[in-house]
This record gives C-alpha cells, structure tokens and sequence, in this order.
C-alpha cells in the first residue's frame, strides 16, 4: 500500500508462497500484467519516455517513468512501442549475494 505505482502493490503478496516471488524475480518477464508493460514512446522532437502508461484518452497518454509522470500530447508521438516486459530488470539475484538473496526472500515473505 505504499510507494510509487511503477509495479503491482505487494502487500499481502506473502500469501502467494515463496515460489511467486521466485518465479517473478528469476524471470520478471515471465507474466506482465498489461498495467505494468514497458511502453517507449518517441515524440516529434526525438524525446524518448519509457514508462509504464497510466492513463490513455484520444489526446493524451499519461506516462509513469522510474522518476516522474508526463502528459504526452498525441499530437507529438511520432512512434509507441509496448513490450511485453515489465520494468524490473532481469537477473536481479545475480546481483545478490547468497545471504542478501535469503534476507530478501524472507522480507519478502513476513508477513508483518
């Protein structure tokens, strides 16, 4: 319940077992809710925003990145990708050390 919306709310997430958060930070990109896909749009003047898109109207697309939300006036995307991959990046535990990853898993899995 707190945080920024850049990826799915984890409280409560421990009732989904050890197994969920294994599979979801061995291979982040395994299942990405449509909410939670990259989306990099390149605007008229060479501008690239990667984010994930909050809100789309026929004039506007509101797009969270890792740092702000920006309002992309249609009228100035000159492209739009969506990938089906989420913004949590890949082989995060290689960059943990044995004891980091069990400290993580079991932060991950209190239930407090």
């Amino acid at each position: 319940g707190q945080g920024t919306a850049i990826g799915p709310d984890l409280t409560g997430s421990w009732r989904n077992g050890l197994d969920y958060y294994l599979e979801s930070i061995v291979d982040p990109n395994a299942v990405v809710g449509e909410a939670f896909q990259l989306n990099i749009v390149t605007r008229k003047n060479g501008v690239v925003v990667a984010g994930t898109v909050l809100n789309e109207t026929a004039d506007t697309l509101t797009i969270r990145t890792l740092t702000e939300t920006l309002n992309v006036p249609r009228a100035e995307i000159k492209s739009r990708q969506v990938l089906a991959q989420s913004m949590m990046p890949p082989g995060l535990l290689n960059t943990l050390t044995q004891r980091e990853t069990i400290t993580l898993l079991k932060y991950l899995t209190n239930k407090n």
